[in-house]
């Protein structure tokens, strides 16, 4: 099955203290992602979408379209993950898989349906001296249906950024 992919890029910009990042689809910005000590957040369709550190431990967070709770994501011992999403009184649920090479310089995080078909790609882009620029390609398979692409990317890519955080590179 020869499948189209949409292409998104992620920058991240500093804020103070702070890491944001925007969200760009054929260079336009779509969204900007306020990163808080345990929480991130964006306004997207006029509705403020949270995700937050739902327990102590750092495994478990919650995904909120204020004022409601819609999902969530949740982190294994074996640096995994899953999306689960109610929307439209259907749920929706989608795993994590990540891959990086044996030094960690090239890392790849991939989100699978509960069919097992790949939904979409997240490649981290090093470049500029010591590889300190970082850029984020996203590849969504356009056939993904039933969840508002903008909204799955974002909790897609925030779910990378958590996990890469957890395993402390």
């Amino acid at each position: 099955m020869n499948t189209e992919l949409a292409k998104y890029a992620v920058k991240p910009i500093s804020k103070g203290l702070r890491r944001n990042y925007k969200l760009f689809k054929d260079n336009e910005e779509i969204l900007e992602i306020k990163s808080f000590w345990n929480r991130y957040e964006f306004d997207y369709k006029k509705v403020v979408h949270k995700i937050k550190q739902k327990n102590i431990s750092g495994i478990t967070y919650q995904i909120s379209k204020i004022p409601y709770n819609i999902g969530s994501i949740h982190f294994n011992w074996k640096f995994q993950g899953r999306i689960s999403l109610k929307l439209n009184s259907k749920e929706h649920n989608y795993k994590i898989v990540s891959k990086s090479n044996f030094w960690g310089t090239k890392k790849a995080f991939i989100l699978k349906n509960d069919k097992n078909e790949v939904v979409m790609s997240i490649k981290t882009i090093y470049s500029g001296f010591l590889a300190l620029k970082v850029n984020y390609i996203i590849e969504l398979n356009k056939d993904t249906k039933a969840v508002d692409h903008i909204e799955l990317i974002t909790y897609f890519f925030l779910s990378s950024r958590i996990l890469t955080s957890l395993r402390g590179y």
